[in-house]
């Protein structure tokens, strides 16, 4: 819902907990994940400080880390 009001663009995948989709994304198999690329955020905080700060990408892992716990956001990009 949050990106749907924010204008942001999505692909909703259907899946479960557990499933190996969102293990691909989040280490304890839970709901809500998300894939930008190849950053995994999981954590609905996390997601949502993320996607707010959508225009920045070098920062968006970054950003996400400093919300909640630093295990929230995996991948490559830089955090500042």
């Amino acid at each position: 819902m949050a990106l749907a009001e924010k204008g942001v663009a999505y692909t909703l995948q259907a899946c479960g907990p557990d499933s190996p989709e969102i293990l691909a994304v989040h280490p304890f198999g839970h709901i809500p994940a998300l894939r930008d690329g190849d950053i995994g955020i999981w954590e609905t905080a996390a997601i949502l400080n993320y996607t707010t700060n959508a225009s920045a990408p070098a920062t968006r892992c970054g950003r996400a880390r400093s919300w909640n716990a630093p295990a929230t956001c995996s991948g490559s990009a830089p955090s500042r």
